[in-house]
């Protein structure tokens, strides 16, 4: 089973994806995790991150960032992703392709047309099969960081993404949310505002568990109301979208192929296509 977190900077998303893999380790699942402790599983993604955010590096174009985003994950799906699956129980991302579609899209403003088909080529036909979206706020995104800078000082300098202030994680914010508004059948969100991080990493992990055994639509109702929140509800999803894509998100251009959903997708939410939520993306990979 592959499973995503997403989410933009200092939402919670690394801390969260550890925990529930520490968790479901000691259920006695073998789980690996391609970015445990923050550090990527391969030196070579780990280079090319440290390229992406070095604020030496403005010059950067929108284009040439996309490129290098999906590389970085294009070297770590072949050397690290793909080989675990092969092995474990469950394989847990911290990032997939998604965060160089939503930086591209939303963030840069790229036409989404363009980059979909680059997103689906890096991604080589491997679809989550659940993704988790921690969503907050990002004042409180960014508060968090200059609070965790006091308790464990941080010598390295502000990044690219950091420079652009909350402006851009605001975009990057709607961009996730709109995936996840495409794609209800694969996609969680949970709301990281103020919520127990370590009772949101038990329930996700009882989620993930259940999802193994009955599938990932019977897994999102496990998630207690609270926990697995509400974060789209009162958005009219089709103005959370934004440009139409045919991504590894959903595969087909939104605001056509995609059904109108209502209120909270499935992350315990009502959708209007019976079954929507029982997909399993392992056997929905591209053709």
């Amino acid at each position: 089973m592959f499973v995503v977190f997403e989410g933009i900077d200092g939402g919670g998303k690394t801390t969260l994806s550890n925990l529930v893999a520490g968790l479901l380790r000691a259920r006695g699942l073998v789980v690996e995790h391609v970015r445990e402790g923050g550090k990527f599983a391969s030196n070579v993604t780990q280079a090319m991150r440290e390229l992406g955010r070095d604020a030496r590096n403005l010059a950067l174009t929108p284009r040439a960032e996309l490129m290098l985003y999906l590389t970085r994950e294009v070297q770590l799906l072949e050397e690290a992703t793909r080989p675990a699956l092969g092995r474990a129980d469950v394989v847990i991302a911290d990032r997939y392709v998604y965060t160089a579609e939503a930086l591209a899209v939303f963030g840069r403003g790229m036409p989404a047309d363009e980059v979909a088909p680059l997103v689906t080529a890096a991604a080589g036909g491997l679809i989550p099969d659940v993704v988790v979206l921690v969503d907050v706020d990002p004042h409180v995104a960014r508060a968090r960081r200059q609070v965790s800078k006091l308790f464990t000082p941080d010598d390295k300098p502000p990044s690219r993404k950091g420079l652009a202030g909350t402006a851009l994680q605001h975009r990057l914010r709607a961009g996730y949310r709109a995936l996840g508004a495409a794609a209800p059948e694969r996609w969680i969100v949970v709301d990281n505002t103020e919520a127990d991080l370590q009772a949101m990493a038990v329930a996700l992990a009882d989620a993930i568990g259940h999802a193994r055994q009955d599938g990932v639509a019977a897994a999102r109702t496990r998630i207690p109301q609270g926990v697995g929140a509400p974060a789209l509800r009162g958005d009219d999803p089709a103005s959370a979208r934004g440009p139409a894509s045919s991504s590894t998100s959903g595969g087909a251009r939104w605001p056509h192929a995609r059904p109108r959903w209502s209120r909270l997708g499935c992350a315990g939410w009502a959708t209007t296509r019976p079954g929507a939520c029982a997909t399993s993306s392992r056997a929905r990979r591209p053709r």
